[in-house]
């Protein structure tokens, strides 16, 4: 494949380039950062560059994806009937990849070789049932908030403040602390909880709000970038600590929140900046059309180390972890090639 027919095949040059490219670096830091949590050995985990790498796969990864798709849905002209269904699409199809992540261990489990809850597996707050939920609920405050960009953060600031009061909250019966693990609380199998995490998308949607009421120079842009640049250099110490422990990350409290937003901005203006000046590159072509597949990107990677991880948790070395993540990189790749072909297959059909 020669260069014009490689970008021909990954280029999108009609979509929005530094938000594929956001959208794409994040799910890169999120197979690498699967890949330390399973399949690292303790020592590495452990490890001042392991807290580095958990810290990339922090902050510029999942809150950076549902900042992105809060834009997104601010820019959306769809209804809210198309909005609530396809809502309910990831939050089901969020299930679905709980039990293909985790078919591996469910067998261990059905075979009396696990003495894990499944129900822990199959019901644990991921990120796509995370996000199903966001777009149902902003879709929501679209219609009652309309464009008032200050109800849209009376309602953050709301979510931040009641996080603190939601983990003190905990439903007794066995069943219905399965659906608080996707609202709120810090419960084991709840990575994603909606609140806080609704935060970010939300964050996405009013910037998306502000940028149309106030357009910023590049001067202004310059200043933002130069300021939050300082400010994580000053800090980051911090940012990488709360990262590096799990728990504490994805059960954060309103300070770090206000960390990651400042973080953000230095990521969308580095981001911009890269793309400006290497977009045609063809290392970030692809990584830009990984962010236009990101959800399939992130199913397919989920179940290679989902399953993989099972055998292998916790036991690799270093030279291990970066040959996993040549070959998981080009297996994703391989597989959403071939599911968008198949896509376009039966669509003509």
């Amino acid at each position: 494949m020669n260069l014009k027919e490689f970008k021909n095949q990954f280029l999108n040059s009609k979509r929005n380039q530094t938000a594929d490219l956001l959208k794409g670096l994040a799910v890169i830091f999120m197979i690498q950062v699967h890949l330390i949590e399973l399949f690292a050995r303790q020592d590495i985990f452990s490890s001042n560059i392991g807290s580095v790498l958990l810290f990339f796969g922090g902050p510029p990864a999942a809150p950076l994806f549902m900042a992105v798709m809060g834009y997104y849905i601010a820019q959306s002209k769809k209804t809210f009937f198309y909005n609530f269904k396809r809502g309910i699409l990831l939050f089901a199809g969020g299930i679905l990849l709980n039990i293909g992540l985790n078919l591996h261990l469910l067998w261990k489990v059905s075979h009396g070789n696990s003495q894990i809850d499944p129900l822990k597996l199959i019901f644990g707050a991921d990120i796509l049932q995370l996000a199903g939920l966001s777009i149902i609920i902003i879709s929501l405050l679209k219609i009652s908030f309309k464009k008032n960009l200050f109800f849209y953060l009376i309602f953050a600031v709301a979510i931040l403040y009641f996080h603190n009061i939601s983990l003190k909250i905990n439903l007794s019966d066995n069943y219905l602390v399965f659906v608080q693990a996707f609202l709120w609380g810090d419960l084991e199998w709840s990575y994603f909880p909606l609140i806080p995490w609704l935060f970010y998308p939300l964050l996405g949607f009013m910037y998306s709000l502000f940028i149309k009421k106030v357009n910023l120079d590049q001067s202004s842009k310059d200043f933002l970038g130069l300021f939050a640049a300082i400010l994580t250099y000053v800090t980051i110490n911090y940012g990488i600590e709360i990262a590096a422990d799990l728990k504490n990350y994805y059960h954060h409290n309103w300070l770090y929140s206000l960390w990651v937003v400042q973080f953000l901005i230095l990521i969308v203006y580095l981001t911009e900046k890269i793309e400006m000046l290497l977009g045609k590159s063809n290392l970030l072509i692809f990584i830009k059309w990984l962010g236009k597949n990101v959800t399939a990107v992130y199913v397919f990677q989920w179940i290679i180390i989902g399953n993989i991880a099972t055998a292998l948790y916790k036991t690799q070395n270093w030279i291990e972890l970066i040959l996993w993540f040549i070959v998981i990189c080009f297996l994703v790749a391989v597989l959403v090639i071939t599911f968008e072909k198949l896509k376009v297959k039966i669509k003509t059909t």
